[in-house]
């Protein structure tokens, strides 16, 4: 493999893997806070509870789609890639044949 080739069984290798670390962060929500769920035992304190659920939540879903489009592109070059390789090969081929 030249220094200049793309592994693509490892690009595909690192796809994966990203893809199976967003589908494990669901394992990291926190359940919505309810007003009546905890007693905090201060109005303000369950307010900030229930403000800290959600924008935590929002980070890690903004985690998770980054981690899928970032799967994807992974894909995607790995998949782009090979079809480069097989074409550049033809290319050479016709080039070989001709010659």
């Amino acid at each position: 493999m030249s220094d200049f080739q793309m592994d693509t069984e490892r690009v595909r290798s690192a796809a994966d893997t990203v893809h199976q670390l967003s589908a494990n962060m669901s394992e990291f929500k926190l359940k919505k806070a309810s007003p009546f769920a905890v007693d905090t035992g201060d109005a303000a304190v369950g307010t900030a509870l229930i403000y800290f659920t959600g924008m935590y939540n929002a980070h890690i879903d903004a985690a998770q789609r980054w981690l899928d489009k970032t799967s994807g592109a992974l894909h995607d070059t790995a998949q782009a890639t090979e079809d480069m390789d097989d074409e550049i090969a033809e290319t050479f081929k016709s080039i070989f044949s001709k010659l």
